[in-house]
């Protein structure tokens, strides 16, 4: 016969052994006693909402892969990437694991838009496209105007 886990209880929260609700020892403490199905039970609702959202989020990705034309610039790949890993990473840590699982997979989706979706100038800011080029012909525009 198996016993229920020790729980120790602190302010009215209620903290048990790192396995008996998931295996990240950064987990969150109790705000209510566990019932006996706990241990069975260890997805929460916000998990299944946030992978929805990604699986959602990734399906609306798909197009952009598909397309030969498609272009996105790694000024917004790459950033998203990061974002993504740190996402994943807080979702493990608190035991989220469908939403880790899901920010893993749009990490893989962003690094094959990534990798092949960015234009061949991709680093390289063209003189045509920047700053200081529009604002030379901005000013031989004004001034030629003024004469």
């Amino acid at each position: 016969m198996t016993s229920q886990p020790q729980l120790t209880t602190k302010d009215n929260i209620y903290y048990g052994p790192s396995s008996y609700v998931g295996t990240s020892p950064f987990r969150a403490p109790f705000t209510s006693k566990p019932s006996a199905l706990s241990p069975l039970i260890k997805t929460m609702w916000q998990d299944i909402v946030i992978l929805a959202g990604s699986i959602v989020a990734i399906a609306s990705l798909i197009p952009t892969l598909i397309d030969e034309n498609a272009l996105v610039p790694h000024t917004t790949s790459v950033p998203t990437l990061v974002v993504l890993s740190g996402q994943g990473f807080a979702y493990y840590t608190l035991d989220l694991v469908g939403s880790a699982v899901g920010a893993a997979a749009g990490l893989c989706v962003w690094s094959l838009i990534a990798y092949y979706k960015a234009p061949d100038d991709a680093m390289l800011v063209s003189y045509e496209r920047s700053l200081s080029h529009k604002i030379n012909r901005f000013r031989t525009t004004v001034f030629r105007n003024k004469k």
